[in-house]
């Protein structure tokens, strides 16, 4: 914009040259010329004042009394201030790349496990070498979107277009992670078949499955998909509370109530002392719209002490 307003002036000055070169032929024009110089030196000084704040105190005022060359000589004025300056913010913005560079060499001293956890995850599989990789994949914080998700969702809706657009691309970018670390795993687990893989398989899918982001077929899919692996998890002596647990959940999910009674069978035997079992019967019941046994099952909860406090929320529901 600069370059742009001095070379109007410059321009401003031309004219302003031929018409003092018209005045010396026609003394007589000596006012209209007057008026005409003067208009173009407020031209200028507006241009100045509005555009040129930067190289303020150039003598425009030379412009007005010396008609003519007053006005090329302040465009070659300008002209020179603004290479000078060209060449002093280059030097300025120099010294910053000097500045940034020594602080990224201060950086690497720093511990590389924690400033790798400021990278997103999209970034560390694009940047970081294969071990670190898969370090990151193996470390991956599945709990990092909870609650996160809902919260975004909301942009969709927003009356801002902007903001529509910019959640839209966050999803997709958190999707993209949870594809990007699931497919990763799953390689890993075909490759050294190590349980530890498969059960951070486990995580990612539960995590993925109850974001909020997945719907009808492809969350019917993926549900299909994570039933498998907690089932090889299971198969695999590695069967927790917790995988039978989710088992039960992802029947549920999938209407499979069969199969989720079955299997909720099971935890009710081996883990007589919990209370996930008789929650999962109440929430069957419910999915199946089976009211009579979903009523029976509330009535005996009022003889119960020991409900854990993350359940009584829940059960008011039915209350």
């Amino acid at each position: 914009m600069g370059s742009l307003v001095i070379l109007f002036i410059f321009l401003i000055g031309i004219l302003d040259c031929i018409i003092f070169i018209l005045f010396l032929e026609n003394p007589k024009l000596i006012k209209e010329i007057m008026l005409v110089h003067t208009l173009l030196y407020l031209l200028l000084y507006n241009l100045e004042n509005k555009y040129l704040k930067q190289t303020k105190g150039v003598p425009t005022y030379i412009a007005f009394f010396l008609p003519g060359l007053g006005g090329i000589l302040v465009s070659g004025l300008y002209f020179s201030l603004d290479y000078f300056m060209r060449d002093s913010m280059v030097l300025e913005e120099y010294e910053q790349y000097i500045h940034y560079d020594r602080l990224l060499e201060d950086k690497k001293k720093l511990d590389y496990r924690k400033e790798v956890s400021t990278i997103s995850f999209l970034d560390q599989m694009n940047l970081l070498d294969s071990e670190s990789k898969k370090e990151s994949i193996i470390e991956f914080d599945v709990n990092y979107y909870d609650g996160r998700i809902n919260l975004l969702q909301k942009g969709l809706v927003d009356q801002d277009g902007e903001v529509k657009h910019y959640t839209a691309v966050t999803l997709n970018m958190i999707e993209n992670e949870f594809s990007i670390i699931i497919n990763q795993l799953k390689e890993e687990f075909n490759i050294k078949k190590d349980i530890r893989i498969l059960v951070k398989l486990s995580e990612v899918y539960k995590s993925y499955i109850e974001s909020g982001l997945l719907s009808s077929e492809v969350l019917n899919a993926f549900n299909l998909e994570y039933i498998d692996i907690l089932n090889k998890l299971i198969e695999s002596k590695k069967e927790t509370l917790k995988i039978v647990n989710e088992l039960v959940k992802a029947y549920i999910r999938d209407k499979n109530f069969k199969q989720a009674e079955k299997v909720n069978d099971d935890l009710l035997k081996k883990y007589t002392d919990k209370f996930d079992g008789i929650f999962n019967k109440i929430q069957i019941a419910y999915e199946k719209k089976d009211f009579d046994e979903l009523n029976n099952l509330i009535k005996d909860l009022d003889n119960r002490e020991d409900i854990p406090k993350e359940y009584e929320k829940i059960l008011s529901f039915w209350r």
